[in-house]
């Protein structure tokens, strides 16, 4: 038995739906494809556009880098991120104008140093951020707050009484400092020493107003600093002077026989020696003679 055939109609409406269908397939595909080659068109346009902005930051930093910019250079550099193109070319141009950079602050503070402002010096080469070079910046840190201890001790000991010119020289020591443990304990100890000769200078004064010559002298010689020590230097060589002058010396046995010799009884009492009686007694047997003849 024969299978019944479709009629004409159906199966030419079969077949166009078929080719319709196939068609529109084919524009999909071509749509998307389309679609896909426009999208990675445009992705690559724009990273060409990316990459030309770094590219001219490149251009920038290599001009900074040369005018001795480094701080903006080292910024501009930092702009390029880890996926461009450019971004190994940025680290090679940071770490110079870096290296740059920290030399220049390095030759700054030195100059500051050697001009005396000590200070100064070591709040510049603070400011270096550089790791290569921290050894360095803490050895130069360390050797100038040693000078400025070294300054401060010398204003102390100045027989002129410097005083605060040394607790301030000392007090810019900051807590960050290796050295401002060491400062503190020298301003305690420069204040100790000082009251304390402040006060022996007064006693001294005191013992030499009160005539108490060996308690002053004793004072005098505890006294460390020389300041104090030029405050009672007068004192002392008066002192001496008191000491070394002659002292009157109790009368000789001669010269208690003496006819300048007066007892405390009076004229009565006056006794002559024999030596000085005989002249008398001749010069008055001669008076006596001459008056007879008259």
């Amino acid at each position: 038995m024969r299978t019944p055939m479709p009629p004409p109609s159906d199966h030419l409406r079969s077949v166009r739906i078929g080719l319709a269908m196939v068609l529109t397939g084919s524009v999909f595909l071509a749509t998307g494809s389309l679609a896909v080659r426009f999208y990675w068109l445009v992705k690559v346009d724009q990273q060409q556009r990316v990459e030309q902005h770094h590219q001219a930051i490149l251009a920038r930093v290599e001009y900074l880098k040369a005018a001795g910019d480094h701080q903006r250079c080292i910024r501009e550099t930092q702009q390029i991120p880890v996926e461009s193109l450019f971004h190994s070319r940025a680290i090679v141009l940071q770490d110079q104008c870096q290296r740059a950079l920290t030399t220049a602050v390095i030759n700054r503070a030195q100059g500051q140093a050697n001009a005396g402002q000590l200070k100064d010096a070591i709040s510049e080469v603070q400011t270096i951020s550089d790791s290569a070079v921290a050894a360095q910046v803490q050895q130069l840190v360390w050797q100038w707050s040693n000078q400025i201890l070294q300054v401060a001790e010398g204003y102390y000991r100045d027989s002129n009484g410097r005083f605060e010119d040394a607790l301030k020289t000392a007090g810019a020591i900051t807590p960050d400092n290796p050295l401002y443990s060491e400062a503190q304990n020298k301003i305690r100890g420069w204040q100790q020493e000082w009251l304390n000769n402040q006060s022996r200078q007064q006693i001294v004064e005191a013992a030499f107003k009160a005539h108490q010559y060996e308690t002053a002298l004793l004072q005098a010689q505890q006294i460390s600093h020389p300041y104090w020590s030029r405050q009672v230097a007068p004192i002392v060589q008066a002192i001496y002077r008191e000491q070394a002058a002659p002292q009157p010396s109790p009368p000789s046995r001669s010269e208690s026989d003496s006819i300048d010799t007066i007892p405390a009884g009076g004229m009565d009492d006056v006794r002559l020696p024999i030596y000085l009686l005989l002249p008398l007694m001749a010069g008055a047997m001669v008076l006596l003679a001459g008056a007879r003849r008259d």
